[in-house]
């Protein structure tokens, strides 16, 4: 074996672990597809997202709560925002929203 041959070798390593440590480092930032085809976003942020062209594309949570028209609002609403900002059902109770879970 030469000189030549043995650095050779050594970048042809190094090349393949980075490239090893790229393709892993992808693969955690993407969408995985099941054997059904079907996409898993394996609770990735999805961002920069379009407004939907069919019934079944992912929507942004701004665009979701425009559509629902809830409004805390007002008192006769039985949805009501709990601490996290979800929507979660409520009760009226003198005039003021008490929740279930208490």
């Amino acid at each position: 074996m030469e000189l030549n041959d043995s650095v050779t070798k050594y970048y042809a390593d190094v090349i393949r672990r980075d490239l090893k440590s790229e393709i892993v480092a992808l693969s955690k930032a993407s969408l995985m597809q099941n054997l059904d085809g079907e996409f898993d976003a394996r609770n990735i942020p999805m961002k920069n997202l379009d407004k939907p062209n069919d019934d079944k594309d992912a929507v942004t949570k701004n665009y979701g709560d425009r559509k629902t028209k809830i409004n805390d609002k007002r008192d006769d609403n039985i949805l009501k925002r709990d601490s996290d900002g979800l929507y979660v059902l409520s009760l009226i109770r003198n005039g003021h929203y008490k929740f279930d879970n208490k």
